[in-house]
Parts: C-alpha cells; sequence; structure tokens
C-alpha cells in the first residue's frame, strides 16, 4: 500500500470536503496547520443576482454565509428597495461594523448562529430583524438608523445585545 505524504491527504481531504460541504465554511486542522476554505462563490453570486433585481430573497431554511451578506452589501448594485433576506440560517459572524448602509437591509425570519456586530453602523434607510432568532451577541453600540427599524418578535437565545452602555442579557 502507498504512503501519502501530509500535503498529499490534505489535498485529498479538502477535495473531498469541498463536494460534501459546498456552501460553508471549513477549517480542517492537521498536524496543526489550519486550512480555511472561502464560502461558496455561488451563494454570493445567487444572492448578488436576486438582490440587483430587487427580489425578496427566500432562503427556504438553508444556510447562508454571513460573508456571503457582506460580501453583496459592499460590492454589488443593490436595487433601490434594498436588500431582503429570509427564512435563512446564517452561519459565521455578521461583521458590519462601521459600514454605511445606503438602503434597506432586511434579515426576516433569519435564525444567526455566529455574532452579530452592528457598532457604529449607520442604515440610511432602515434595518428589519422581524422574527429573527439570534444565538450569538449582538452589538448595536453607536449604530444609527435613520429609517424604521423592526425588531417584533425576536428571539434572544443564549446571546447578549449591547445597544450602548448598558447591555441586556438573554433570561
Amino acid at each position: 500500500m502507498p504512503r501519502f505524504a501530509g500535503p498529499i491527504v490534505v489535498v485529498l481531504l479538502l477535495t473531498c470536503s469541498t463536494a460534501v460541504v459546498r456552501a460553508e465554511s471549513l477549517c480542517l486542522k492537521m498536524a496543526g496547520v489550519s486550512v480555511v476554505l472561502a464560502q461558496n462563490k455561488d451563494e454570493a453570486e445567487e444572492l448578488a443576482s436576486k438582490v440587483t433585481k430587487g427580489e425578496v430573497v427566500d432562503w427556504r431554511g438553508k444556510k447562508l454565509d454571513a460573508a456571503s451578506i457582506e460580501k453583496v452589501l459592499r460590492e454589488a448594485k443593490v436595487h433601490p428597495r434594498g436588500m431582503w433576506i429570509k427564512n435563512a440560517i446564517i452561519t459565521g459572524s455578521l461583521n458590519l461594523e462601521n459600514e454605511e448602509i445606503k438602503h434597506d437591509l432586511r434579515l426576516d425570519d433569519c435564525r444567526f448562529d455566529g455574532a452579530v456586530n452592528l457598532v457604529h453602523s449607520h442604515f440610511k434607510k432602515g434595518l428589519s430583524l422581524k422574527k429573527a432568532i439570534l444565538k450569538g451577541p449582538v452589538n448595536m453600540r453607536g449604530a444609527k438608523i435613520d429609517g424604521e427599524f423592526i425588531g417584533l418578535a425576536v428571539d434572544v437565545i443564549e446571546a447578549s445585545v449591547i445597544t450602548s452602555r448598558r447591555s441586556a442579557a438573554a433570561p
């Protein structure tokens, strides 16, 4: 039986993991070396194509990498209606710190498995987290929302929300 060197085994494992994991980021640790696969490009492209048309993006309970949302917000020409995503399981940390979001951002009926960082972000239109489930910490310290903020029926599970110097922990 042939014996494979470390790098060959890593390449083989990454190839297999890519086929199985597809839309999720994967961190493989082997012999003290970390190899990170980037989020699926198709995911960000699919999101961008719908957002530029002004469509409501129903993710139907599938996982959506937070990095894909960030990428589309920063790089795509978002329709004047804004970005509206619903029914997504948002994985990873959503980091919009110090970002200026020029259009509505609606993340309704979504579950956030990671942290949400909106520190000093500026929403020129509005922000909606209607019926969101927040499982990680949420920091909105210094965030400014010029339009409306919709936070109806938000569940905070094992998380804390920071909006100013005071914070509210989940019961």
